[in-house]
């Protein structure tokens, strides 16, 4: 400290036996014969140094890390175990987070805060920031380490992609991941998450594909090339896209689990077109199919059991904590779990391996209507019991749950995008843009302008929002007619039940 507080004075090469304090300026007499006791007396009584909570006598260790470990003692690391135990449960997080890179910065920073605070009367809210702050310093964050990356990227000479894409099941929203990897000098492998970015492409196919990902790789300055490599699945659309200009490489997880299904599952594969090979791993199938049946068995008889820890989980806000529904192994004995009766527990333990494969070559000539039919009773059941429950586990989270209410659907064409008629019966000659509504013409690429634009009023927001007043206007009228064509009996709603099937044996 005391030699960032002071700044020697050098004339002409030559070092001079006066020193100047940073705060005041002033001149203070200092050689290697008088020490720096005058130098310390000043720096500390100095009227011009800002005051700092952190003024404490550091020692060499404060410099230097010991190579001798001191042992933990044992009530603290008790203390320790038992505050990592509530915080996970309080706050509802799963017991590894205490292994993350982040919960051990965040703990080495508060350790090193204590140790540097001089004064004890310190509250730990004063020093945790508000998660507003947070989420506004996030922002911060990521541009500051999105620069790094870019001047990492612009040394680049060769490097590996990773891109794979996806559709989010309840939102239909497609996404692209895109990883970067490449080896240094020292042979040292690093790998950067460069995004997940929404698609918001007017096509799906493999050349709006391929030009999304060169959008993003130019924000990175990053460009393909013969020398650089890409690794996706075997997606029949990442096929075409990265066949030109890079060198493409399919992953081996993917590799693997299709020969490990065609191990298990397949009697044959199919070569090509027109040759198919027979697959020799009858053994093996015969082993899996077997394991199946006894991990399904073992579920069976744990089903009562499970239920009324069930119950009992429901009734507290536990963390960390997940149930699976016990009949998901096997096929063929979960066909016949589905038939048994819910409330005869015994019954269900009476079922032997014999028992199962009997049913099972029975159930194997049912018809297909049959089958969905169990299928769709057993799901129905399922609802039924999670909206009486009222809860339901999502990511270690209780939530709340309500009936699903259907609302009357729109009459809209998905060519035009206007109300009031569909697809086939729309007059235009070429389909337009869910998003600009510019035509679509075969054979030419689209470029949409992504200025989203209002098939009913022309408005700056999506044809069927609920934003314009035409679409608004449209709901309401359509809810009118329901409601008398329904009170007049014209139509019926019809409630799902929950009707009881003969069993056969």
């Amino acid at each position: 400290d005391l030699l960032n507080c002071i700044d020697y004075i050098i004339v002409n090469d030559d070092r001079q036996q006066f020193v100047c304090c940073n705060a005041c300026k002033g001149l203070l007499l200092h050689s290697s014969l008088n020490g720096t006791n005058n130098l310390c007396t000043h720096v500390k009584s100095c009227p011009k140094k800002e005051k700092s909570s952190f003024a404490y006598q550091k020692t060499v260790h404060d410099f230097y890390s010991c190579l001798k470990l001191s042992p933990i003692p044992r009530k603290i690391k008790f203390s320790a175990t038992e505050a990592c135990t509530e915080f996970c449960a309080l706050d509802a997080r799963a017991f590894d987070v205490v292994k993350g890179d982040g919960f051990k910065n965040l703990a080495k920073t508060l350790f090193g805060v204590g140790r540097g605070i001089s004064t004890s009367s310190i509250e730990i809210t004063d020093l945790l920031p508000h998660p507003t702050t947070i989420s506004t310093n996030i922002t911060r964050l990521y541009e500051e380490y999105k620069i790094q990356l870019i001047d990492i990227c612009e040394q680049l000479t060769s490097f590996c992609l990773i891109v794979d894409q996806w559709t989010e099941a309840h939102t239909g929203i497609r996404y692209c991941g895109i990883a970067l990897r490449y080896v240094e000098e020292y042979s040292q492998l690093f790998t950067f998450i460069i995004g997940c970015f929404r698609d918001n492409a007017a096509s799906h196919s493999a050349q709006h594909l391929r030009e999304f990902v060169n959008k993003i790789l130019e924000e990175y300055k990053l460009q393909l090339d013969s020398t650089k490599f890409v690794v996706t699945d075997n997606e029949p659309k990442m096929l075409p896209a990265f066949r030109e200009q890079c060198s493409r490489v399919g992953s081996a997880d993917h590799y693997l689990n299709k020969q490990l299904q065609h191990a298990f599952q397949s009697d044959q594969i199919h070569l090509n077109k027109n040759t198919t090979e027979k697959v020799d791993c009858e053994l093996v199938q015969n082993i899996f199919n077997q394991v199946k049946k006894v991990v399904s068995s073992k579920k069976q008889q744990l089903f009562p059991i499970l239920s009324k820890i069930a119950k009992v989980i429901c009734a507290v806000p536990a963390a960390n904590t997940i149930i699976e529904r016990p009949f998901s192994a096997a096929k063929n004995n979960m066909q016949t779990l589905k038939q048994l009766s819910n409330n005869d527990f015994r019954r269900k333990r009476t079922v032997s391996m014999s028992s199962t494969t009997t049913v099972s070559s029975e159930e194997s000539t049912c018809t297909v209507a049959k089958k969905s039919r169990i299928d769709v009773e057993d799901n129905l059941r399922e609802y039924n019991s999670t909206l009486k429950l009222g809860r339901i586990s999502i990511r270690n989270t209780f939530c709340t749950i309500t009936p699903f209410l259907a609302g009357d659907r729109m009459t809209y064409c998905t060519r035009c995008w206007r109300l009031g008629h569909m697809r086939d019966k729309c007059d235009l000659v070429h389909p337009r843009c869910r998003i600009c509504l510019n035509n679509l013409i075969d054979g030419q690429t689209h470029d949409c302008s992504n200025v989203v634009r209002c098939a009913q009023c022309d408005g700056h927001h999506h044809s069927l929002s609920n934003e314009c007043e035409k679409v608004a206007e449209y709901r309401f009228k359509l809810k009118e007619q329901v409601n008398n064509a329904i009170s007049t009996g014209k139509l019926h709603r019809l409630v799902p039940q929950d009707r009881a099937q003969p069993i056969r044996f």
